[in-house]
């Protein structure tokens, strides 16, 4: 079973991209806000810029919810080779092993099978 590993991230790397998801939808917006403070006969181009930002901030939502499906259908695939090379899901416990054939005969059971079978 492969596990997907996740480097740790450089810090300019987690800075850069939470001012790009968060700071700049937030900046669209405290831009159409000060157009309608600035002159409030403006308000269409204000409505377009909030407007506009919260588009950004629903992308980066959607973007990050794909993203992680992928991860999730990693993570399936990785179970279902857990499972058929052992025969159990991995978060199941490990059950005791089954009594095989063999055993049933030696034990008398295939003997009162048989029994019934032969009248």
């Amino acid at each position: 079973m492969s596990q997907t590993q996740t480097s740790p991230r450089p810090r300019h790397r987690l800075t850069t991209l939470s001012a790009v998801r968060y700071g700049l939808p937030a900046l669209i917006v405290l831009v159409g806000i000060v157009f309608v403070a600035v002159d409030p006969s403006s308000w269409e181009g204000a409505a377009g810029l909030i407007g506009a930002g919260l588009s950004v901030s629903l992308l980066n939502i959607l973007y990050r919810m794909g993203v992680d499906g992928d991860v999730d259908r990693v993570t399936e695939e990785d179970a279902r080779d857990y499972y058929d090379a052992h025969g159990r899901w991995p978060d199941e416990p490990q059950r005791p092993p089954r009594r095989s054939d063999s055993n049933a005969i030696s034990s008398g059971t295939a003997s009162s099978s048989s029994s019934t079978s032969a009248r």
